[in-house]
């Protein structure tokens, strides 16, 4: 996929028209949801245009959903996992300690719930990262779909400029 934006300045030279950017569009198999939309807009009847141009940023709406929930997963996973490896360096501390009591005794277990601690927070941390990734991608989301309608304004235009 191209970038909006880029189509955007692209379009705003002189000399492009939306027959170059379909030629251009034509040659590389990635810009299928441009293609797409370059055809939606070769519909003569403004009716159906509208609805073909609709449905083309339906289906851009998609594909940037379609990855948004892939952070939130990671995140879910990452905590699940760290609480989990945590539990099992407590256990497996436990389960193979030696009878002390007293003072060593507790210094033993200090020492087993550090570690199960240490390890629970990795996955803490990596829950952290995958909470700053989901705000990331949401944030480039909403501003690549802001840059497609720009994009199908310019668009329009040009294709207004044609006829």
């Amino acid at each position: 996929m191209f970038e909006p934006d880029d189509l955007v300045a692209w379009l705003e030279r002189p000399g492009a028209s939306l027959a170059r950017l379909e030629a251009l569009v034509a040659t590389i198999p990635e810009a299928d949801w441009e293609r797409d939309l370059v055809g939606a807009l070769r519909e003569p009847r403004p009716a159906a245009r509208t609805a073909f141009v609709n449905e083309q940023l339906t289906e851009l709406d998609y594909r940037m959903q379609r990855w948004l929930r892939v952070p939130r997963v990671c995140a879910s996973i990452a905590s699940s996992l760290g609480i989990m490896l945590g539990t099992l360096v407590l256990r497996r501390g436990l389960a193979e300690a030696p009878d002390l009591s007293g003072e060593l005794g507790t210094l033993f277990v200090r020492d087993v719930v550090g570690d199960a601690i240490s390890v629970a927070s990795f996955g803490i941390v990596a829950t952290a990262f995958c909470i700053g990734a989901h705000a990331q991608a949401a944030r480039l989301s909403r501003q690549r779909l802001a840059a497609a309608d720009r994009l199908i304004e310019a668009l329009e235009r040009t294709t207004g400029a044609e006829a």
